[in-house]
């Protein structure tokens, strides 16, 4: 958390010299709280867009029904979950899963597409989730 106080901090360092009219503090409490409510959410959609995009592009190119039909599966609790009808707690542990899932894939395989990047994907959301 102090990491990312200290770049607010040299980004509105920056900014105060191109625009000195202007006077706000990007590290300031207010911003950060303000901010970080909703950066998990913002983070869990985008993860929710990357999956289906995913399985739409596995059904067209590959004709992989199965493909489709999980990620799918996947984001409807995780739509749920970020819409606040269900628990973030299922959303936390839909991410392990698909993590586990991909990740096996990935170390079998040895192929970056899809399982390398799901397993990335999944990590980097399961611990910004966790930061914010």
């Amino acid at each position: 958390m102090n990491w990312l106080r200290s770049l607010l901090r040299l980004l509105e360092k920056d900014l105060t010299k191109s625009l000195p009219s202007q006077r706000f503090s990007l590290a300031s409490d207010r911003f950060y709280t303000s901010l970080a409510p909703h950066m998990d959410l913002t983070i869990l959609w985008v993860f929710i867009a990357m999956l289906i995009a995913g399985g739409v592009m596995g059904f067209v190119k590959a004709k992989s029904k199965a493909s489709l039909i999980a990620s799918l599966a996947f984001a409807i609790p995780l739509i749920l979950s970020a819409t606040g009808i269900l628990p973030p707690l299922v959303a936390d542990i839909c991410l392990v899963i698909l993590l586990i899932f991909f990740g096996k894939k990935y170390a079998t395989g040895k192929k970056f597409m899809p399982a390398g990047l799901m397993t990335i994907l999944s990590i980097l959301t399961l611990l910004l989730r966790l930061v914010f």
